[in-house]
């Protein structure tokens, strides 16, 4: 569709050169593909996982496939993670009347708590053409313990190639932006 289209040739490039988990630095993005993807509703949250192939613009080579959770929230449905996540922002929507912001999931705290819970509760997640899978290690429990709602969410100080954040001063959350 058009909208794919502008999303794989005309956002997610620009988004993803700038990111610090990029690899490929300083070598421009001609095209940011969807490979894999689905649309994962816990609870009361909304978001895309997506997985995105890079293509280079100087080589025209496909380099490692990219995670990229995308979250979308429209402003007129009183969604305030739109503004909370003003770093991580994608581009701006607009669906109709409504206007929104595409922006990165992992600047979300609700997501963060999702995964954790996801992890949590185990099982797996059927993607467009594969699957995601929640496993929790032993010391899931005993490191998790209840109340995971009300653990403030943040970045931690040091910075990463990959996506961190922390849950109260009991877990850590890396997200692997760079599958292999």
């Amino acid at each position: 569709t058009k909208t794919r289209q502008q999303l794989e040739e005309q956002v997610l490039p620009g988004y993803i050169a700038a990111q610090r988990w990029y690899g490929a630095k300083g070598e421009p993005l001609r095209c940011a593909r969807l490979a894999d993807h689905v649309l994962w509703k816990p609870g009361g949250g909304e978001w895309m996982l997506a997985v995105i192939d890079v293509e280079s613009g100087e080589t025209n080579r496909t380099t490692a496939p990219y995670f990229v959770p995308l979250a979308l929230d429209w402003e007129d449905q009183g969604d305030t993670r739109a503004r909370e996540a003003s770093t991580a922002v994608v581009a701006r929507a607009r669906q109709q009347a409504s206007v929104g912001t595409l922006s990165d999931g992992m600047s979300d705290p609700a997501f963060a708590r999702s995964i954790v819970k996801a992890i949590g509760q185990g099982g797996e997640l059927a993607t467009a053409s594969g699957r995601i899978r929640f496993v929790p290690t032993d010391a899931y429990t005993r490191l998790a313990g209840e109340g995971i709602d009300d653990l403030a969410v943040s970045p931690p100080l040091a910075l990463s190639s990959n996506t961190v954040v922390t849950l109260g001063e009991r877990l850590f959350l890396k997200g692997y932006r760079r599958l292999r």
